[in-house]
């Protein structure tokens, strides 16, 4: 049984993903009560769908489907700066990988493997739209 915070669901077939800065500024903490809202990304032998996505800054949980089952693919989300907010790696067997980061604005790149096309651009507003 679950007794986690609700979830807000963004959307339910190509919905967003968008990278986090790990530390918490004062608007972060004020968005930590906030429940976490989904953003989900498909990755296919063509892409990773959607492959542009904008959001308002806050806490998502980001997932990234695995469409085409393989194994220990990575999984990176890198600020403007080029610098990573989230790294892991899909295991074998799993369908997929999600994890919670805190996003701020700008723009974010998530790749997953080493192929160009499996690369998604997360824009995230200054303020909600």
């Amino acid at each position: 049984m679950w007794s986690a915070s609700p979830v807000t669901f963004v959307a339910l077939t190509a919905i967003v993903c968008g990278p986090a800065l790990l530390a918490q500024s004062p608007a972060a903490a004020s968005q930590a009560n906030q429940p976490a809202k989904v953003l989900l990304f498909d990755l296919t032998s063509h892409g990773i769908s959607p492959a542009t996505v904008t959001v308002a800054p806050g806490t998502y949980s980001v997932t990234v489907r695995n469409g085409i089952s393989l194994s220990q693919l990575s999984v990176r989300l890198d600020n403007e700066a080029l610098a990573a907010v989230m790294q892991d790696t899909i295991q074998a067997g799993k369908s997929g990988l999600q994890k919670l980061v805190q996003l701020q604005a700008g723009k974010h790149t998530l790749t997953v493997g080493t192929r160009k096309e499996w690369t998604a651009t997360i824009v995230v507003t200054a303020s909600a739209h």
